[in-house]
């Protein structure tokens, strides 16, 4: 059965790809297979997510989502239209999407915003965005024991997309968690071959001390 109509994303059509075979149908299928590799974590400390929850680049396969995880206060920051428009319309007033470019976000923002979140989830985001500075703002809208969790293998994605800013290696990113107040509490590594290149992909959870 041909499935290919669930990764034909509006906005992000598979005729219209710019970027071929780095995200091309196949491209599609593992990122979201990949993505979710951080379920179980989500999962396995959902008694300690709290009741406001932030995804970061959720795209068209949000891990949060109101049946997953119901009674939760679910945001997602977002600043691709067409992700937006999708999310809004898939899940409607159970979801608030915060359309904002994250690189242009103050430090302060959530705050000037009197939002705060217990926890947050970013799968598949890091190397498309100045980390440095979204670990800074995430610092300053958790609260204390609020937890965070990262899917991310470093310069495995999108090329032509990558930020300049982006970790570029597992150690560098890890490293900056804890000078930034960050208690690791779970690390896993899966080691993986694409393209004949080995990758280490990292899936960590943390708190916020």
């Amino acid at each position: 059965m041909d499935d290919s109509s669930k990764y034909d994303w509006p906005g992000w059509e598979l005729k219209k790809n710019k970027y071929g075979d780095e995200f091309d149908l196949n491209a599609r299928k593992r990122m979201v297979k990949n993505s979710e590799l951080l379920l179980p974590l989500i999962k396995k400390y959902k008694s300690k997510l709290g009741k406001n929850i932030l995804e970061i680049g959720p795209f068209f396969n949000p891990l949060i989502t109101p049946t997953r995880f119901p009674n939760k206060n679910v945001y997602y920051l977002e600043n691709d239209k067409s992700v937006c428009n999708f999310s809004e319309t898939e899940y409607g007033k159970k979801i608030n999407v915060i359309r904002k470019n994250i690189n242009k976000l103050a430090e302060s923002y959530f705050e000037k915003q009197n939002l705060s979140f217990n926890s947050v989830i970013i799968s598949q985001t890091i190397n498309y965005v100045d980390y440095k500075k979204l670990i800074k703002i995430l610092k300053n809208s958790l609260d204390k024991d609020s937890l965070i969790f990262i899917n991310n293998t470093a310069n495995y994605g999108v090329p032509k997309l990558f930020s300049e800013k982006r970790p570029k290696n597992n150690i560098e990113l890890i490293n900056f968690l804890e000078e930034n107040s960050f208690n690791i509490v779970e690390l896993k590594k899966l080691t993986f071959i694409h393209k004949n290149k080995k990758y280490e992909r990292l899936l960590i959870v943390a708190k916020k001390e």
